[in-house]
């Protein structure tokens, strides 16, 4: 039989008198598809002629019938922040209801008592629903460093004849049925561009190709005991590849080839929650949970936490985690340090840093800074942009700006030594041994590089560090006013050798040799001394690895950089040699 046929059996399962124009409607098909479809039925012997299911149907049915549910509810939720640093995405309410808590009666109102929750970040918030709804904990000990394919993978002895969910869907009426006849993947009507999935004529779950605009992706599915060894074989040998970390679990459906049904849902039948925003526009009454961010906002703001609105992430940040609210016509942005910040950032220097930048007007304007934690608010600048590197132009700005920074030799009481600073993150990992396997050897020649460094006169000044091209932020008083620009993110700045942020500037940036070359001769206006260009080079193996380092130690708390780590390294492999080679001719 085909998804028609299945579908009007489950239909009629549930509805003793319907007619044909009826079912029609409620399964979307054309009443011509539906009458064709009816007789199928009835020659098959699967229907009588009041279109009632015969006996053989309920014993499919008993085969078919769903049984268990496994919710993923493991993740951190970024776009959820501040939220998700004290309530995890699946208990914010929604209309009166806990997200996890409606989804869990809308299962147990189909008799689907078996229910497996895969939790990790706040986990222990989750805990009593065990006793309040009779489900089972499935803990993820690894959900910062893996996509929620691991999740699944862990709950996969309970894959037949069960619905996939994540915690965070809301649907007007209930998904769930007592009846399912195959396995299927729920998409919305909307395209969205790139898509991966997509349901074709004869509703069937087909890849998109190249280019080619996929329906959305719900996360929502059903497993059927048919399809269930296969789909098993296949998410165990996905999630055992290291190079599926970052795969979400319908990578088993796209690369697998196993043979699901697509299920289509109207899009205004449903509503996923990507930030705090969507929830609030969807349900304006929602009573948020408590937030220490929220209240702080409010405190500093002198204002109700019902007037912070519009909240949204920004985009993630290496150290810290930002998000944008309004407030009576403003935009502000607030940064939370990140994961494991507190271990590499002094945050009672930064704030001496910001007193020194705030009187020479080089950094945005501060509402807040917390000296202790590094909690951050800001006014947010409309009609920003950061710097494009391989933009001439903005190069020039930004070098030139630069360049004036330092010479302004600002003074602050603390260094940035950067071979301390290399040792100091390669002891954060204690006694993990590093990923790359000639890691000493690289280091040895990396720490080579201090006694060339020692040779030069040093004048040292405040340097920003972490000057990088994300960090120079350009922007207008409005619309029609000139283009401004300034350095923001401050917290690594210390005194230093200024030539330490030209390479610090071309690493984060992935500059090849002549790239590097070109930002040294824009700095120095095509004046700068041989010498000093092979010092850069020595920089850019030091601050190569000094990143490097750092990265490895963000990676054992779950934050994993990608070929950016890879590109670190390799600066500190590859010009620590380019200087040792020159330094002998």
């Amino acid at each position: 039989m085909n998804k028609i046929d299945y579908d009007i059996l489950q239909y009629l399962l549930g509805h003793t008198q319907t007619t044909q124009r009826d079912i029609a409607t409620a399964l979307r098909h054309s009443l011509g598809a539906i009458n064709k479809a009816i007789q199928r039925l009835k020659y098959k012997n699967l229907i009588d002629d009041d279109n009632r299911v015969r006996p053989k149907v309920k014993k499919l049915q008993d085969y078919s019938k769903p049984r268990k549910a496994v919710i993923l509810a493991a993740g951190f939720g970024l776009r959820m922040i501040p939220f998700n640093f004290d309530t995890p995405k699946g208990l914010l309410e929604v209309k009166g209801e806990l997200l996890i808590e409606r989804l869990i009666r809308q299962l147990k109102e189909k008799d689907i008592d078996e229910i497996h929750i895969v939790v990790g970040h706040l986990k222990e918030s989750y805990e009593y629903l065990i006793d309040l709804h009779g489900v089972e904990l499935i803990v993820n000990r690894e959900y910062a460093r893996k996509n929620n394919l691991h999740s699944l993978f862990l709950a996969s002895e309970h894959l037949e004849n069960t619905y996939i969910l994540p915690c965070d869907l809301y649907f007007l009426e209930n998904p769930f049925s007592a009846y399912e006849f195959y396995s299927w993947y729920a998409l919305g009507d909307e395209l969205e561009d790139p898509g991966k999935l997509r349901m074709n004529r004869f509703g069937e779950l087909i890849q998109t190709k190249r280019d080619e605009k996929g329906q959305i992706l719900l996360g929502l599915a059903y497993l059927h005991a048919k399809e269930a060894p296969s789909f098993n074989d296949r998410l165990q040998s996905l999630a055992t590849d290291s190079r599926s970390d970052d795969v979400p679990w319908e990578g088993v459906l796209i690369e697998g080839n196993i043979p699901f049904k697509a299920k289509r849902f109207r899009q205004n039948s449903f509503h996923a929650f990507k930030t705090v925003a969507d929830l609030q526009a969807f349900d304006g009454d929602s009573q948020l949970p408590d937030n220490r961010s929220l209240t702080l906002i409010s405190e500093i703001l002198d204002t109700s936490v019902h007037e912070i609105t519009g909240i949204k992430p920004m985009k993630t940040g290496m150290t810290n985690r930002s998000f944008l609210f309004d407030h009576k016509g403003q935009t502000y942005v607030m940064r939370l340090p990140g994961e494991g910040s507190e271990a590499l950032i002094n945050r009672p220097q930064e704030y001496e840093v910001h007193q020194v930048i705030t009187r020479e007007k080089l950094a945005d304007e501060l509402v807040y800074l917390d000296p202790k934690t590094g909690i951050k608010l800001a006014q947010f600048l409309p009609n920003a942009r950061v710097c494009d590197p391989h933009n001439d132009g903005d190069l020039l700005r930004c070098m030139t700006l630069l360049r004036t920074f330092h010479e302004q030799r600002l003074q602050v009481d603390h260094p940035f030594d950067l071979f301390q600073n290399i040792l100091f993150y390669e002891h954060l990992r204690g006694s993990v041994p590093s990923v790359y396997r000639d890691y000493e050897k690289t280091k040895a020649s990396v720490m080579a590089l201090f006694e060339f460094i020692k040779s030069f006169e040093r004048e040292q000044v405040l340097c920003h560090i972490d000057a990088v091209h994300d960090n120079f932020l350009f922007y207008r008083e409005n619309c029609d006013g000139p283009e401004q620009i300034k350095m923001i993110d401050w917290e690594y700045a210390g005194m230093q050798d200024p030539h330490v942020d030209i390479a610090m500037f071309s690493i984060y940036a992935g500059y090849k040799k002549d790239e590097i070359d070109h930002l040294i001769d824009l700095y120095f206006q095509n004046s700068c001394p041989p010498l000093i260009r092979l010092k850069i080079y020595a920089y850019v193996a030091i601050c190569g690895l000094l990143w490097s380092n750092w990265c490895e130690y963000k990676r054992l708390l779950g934050v994993d950089f990608g070929e950016y780590s890879l590109n670190q390294y390799r600066y500190a492999k590859e010009y620590s040699r380019l200087v040792t080679e020159k330094g002998k001719k």
